[in-house]
């Protein structure tokens, strides 16, 4: 029996991302998302390291993620939430 055992409900999306590194950028689809986690598409995710920040938007939301599975082209990440509220912290003080 194949049963999803995710914590989090996941949105299909299908929208275009960006996989940022220091300052090297790779393009992502990202496939689905949840509060917890995505997973994402790249073509090469050999230069891709355990941790980076993923652009989800043009807007310019952002995440700090760890990689907790890598299939084929697909990348399973988990968000560092504690990184998404010091950032949120960080903007708030600066406004």
């Amino acid at each position: 029996m194949d049963r999803e055992q995710r914590r989090h409900e996941r949105r299909v999306l299908g929208y275009p991302g960006t996989v940022l590194v220091q300052d090297i950028t790779f393009p992502c689809h990202i496939i689905d998302v949840s509060a917890g986690g995505a997973r994402l598409y790249v073509e090469d995710h050999s230069r891709i390291p355990d941790r980076f920040t993923v652009l989800l938007s043009a807007r310019g939301a952002r995440r700090e993620v760890a990689v907790m599975w890598r299939r084929g082209k697909h990348i399973g990440v988990s968000f560092d939430l504690s990184a998404k509220k010091k950032h949120e912290a960080n903007d708030r003080h600066f406004v």
